[in-house]
């Protein structure tokens, strides 16, 4: 199916997963198990309760395991199979699938796994926490509190026909209509897990950018809030999957960078700019591994950003970007 086919992308913002986009996304979430569970979609991980195994062949997969054994007293016996035989998805790439390790669990799916969600939520109160779904009205009654010109001003928004806005996001174009609460992608290819957080991020974008310059000085995130390291724990920046997937390729690092509208630097091995929001911009540098290093991907923003954005936002906008240059090919 075309991109112009395809269906437009059409929800008020409340996480629902867009309908009519049958086009699979063409790279493995990284919260994807070995077992085949995408922990994406769970509301253990998405909360920050419970980390995803991984897939058989990265390091999240042995670090998983060594808490499981610290606290269970024995590993996943799935987890453990496909990490001993380097296996990264049991589903895809095994021959041996279904084996007898998944018909004897007590992982996945069984009732061991549905006892410690159950468990795991109770404890957590993850049914009554607040999340985006809920405060989504707030954020569309503070988008209404402000006159055209001033979201405009602030946020390199601009007034369509409509009578909403258009907000170009990477090379993307989207439209807000704040009467119908709608945010519609109306330019740009499918993105998966990106076009379904990306709407809620726009809102918060509108409703909350100044009418300020940024500095054009650009610097690591930590160094933000001088003293405070915001992006830590769960709002950890994850590069380990762009070092492991770029790091002896710096041509298809620019190249996929620049196919989601991003402008080639004179940094590091390789460098691009990409704009997720006219003033959220950010910086991808890329260090090759050689014999001596192993690769390295910093990411740079600008001093001010958080004069326009709310830091949680941006984790969850920088890291949604990073797995959006993981799927596009």
């Amino acid at each position: 199916m075309s991109d112009k086919s395809r269906p437009q992308l059409s929800f008020p913002c409340h996480f629902q997963p867009p309908s009519g986009t049958d086009k699979p996304i063409p790279h493995v979430e990284s919260g994807t198990a070995a077992c085949g569970l995408n922990c994406q979609v769970c509301r253990l991980h998405i909360q920050g309760v419970c980390s995803s195994c991984g897939s058989g062949t990265s390091q999240a997969a042995r670090d998983k395991l060594e808490a499981q054994v610290r606290l269970f007293g024995q590993g996943c016996s799935v987890l453990v199979c496909a990490t001993n035989r380097q296996v990264a998805y049991c589903m895809r790439d095994c021959d041996d699938f279904p084996c007898d390790v998944f018909r004897s669990g007590p992982f996945p799916l069984s009732e061991g796994f549905l006892t410690m969600q159950a468990r795991r939520r109770e404890k957590a109160g993850i049914e009554q926490q607040a999340g985006w779904p809920e405060t989504t009205p707030d954020f569309w009654e503070r988008l209404d509190e402000r006159t055209p010109g001033d979201v405009m001003a602030a946020s390199g928004a601009i007034r369509n026909q409509a009578g909403g806005y258009t907000l170009q996001c990477l090379n993307e174009t989207w439209s807000i209509d704040p009467a119908s609460r709608q945010i519609l992608k109306r330019e740009g290819a499918f993105g998966g897990e990106w076009d379904r957080q990306v709407p809620f991020l726009i809102l918060v974008y509108l409703a909350l950018a100044r009418d300020e310059a940024l500095s054009g000085e650009l610097i690591p995130p930590r160094d933000l809030q001088p003293g405070q390291d915001f992006f830590r724990g769960k709002y950890s920046l994850n590069t380990t999957e762009l070092e492991a997937r770029f790091g002896r390729d710096k041509a298809a690092f620019e190249r996929v960078g620049l196919s989601l509208g991003g402008r080639r630097l004179d940094l590091a091995d390789a460098a691009f700019r990409l704009h997720v929001f006219p003033r959220l911009a950010v910086d991808f540098l890329l260090w090759t591994a050689d014999e001596e290093f192993p690769a390295r991907v910093n990411l740079l923003l600008d001093r001010r950003l958080l004069r326009h954005y709310p830091f949680d936002a941006a984790a969850v906008a920088l890291n949604l970007l990073i797995q959006r240059l993981l799927a596009t090919t």
